[in-house]
């Protein structure tokens, strides 16, 4: 029983390392990517490097091509491992949500 406890706390202090963050930059790659992103754009913001977010919805098709157009930035709310470490997301992942900033 305590063998049991003590992997269930480890398992859960694992999980708690997970965390969400904002990761706000500049669109500078869109790719339409049908069948990795459920039908919706492929993007790459200059804070995430090289790594692909997925949009999540024809709005947010929208979203990405406004702000890449317009040089705004798009702020995705991303589920990180390492806390503040933007480029550190796998690819394809879809944030939380998104807004677009100045």
């Amino acid at each position: 029983m305590k063998k049991k406890l003590i992997l269930m706390s480890g398992l859960l202090i694992s999980l708690s390392i997970i965390a969400s963050e904002n990761c706000p930059g500049n669109v500078t790659v869109v790719l339409d990517y049908p069948s990795k992103c459920d039908g919706n754009f492929a993007f790459q913001l200059d804070s995430t490097g090289s790594t692909w977010l997925c949009a999540l919805s024809e709005k947010s098709n929208s979203m990405v091509l406004t702000a890449y157009a317009a040089g705004k930035k798009i702020n995705p709310r991303l589920e990180l491992t390492t806390g503040g470490d933007c480029k550190s997301i796998a690819h394809y992942q879809k944030p939380l949500y998104m807004s677009i900033h100045d």
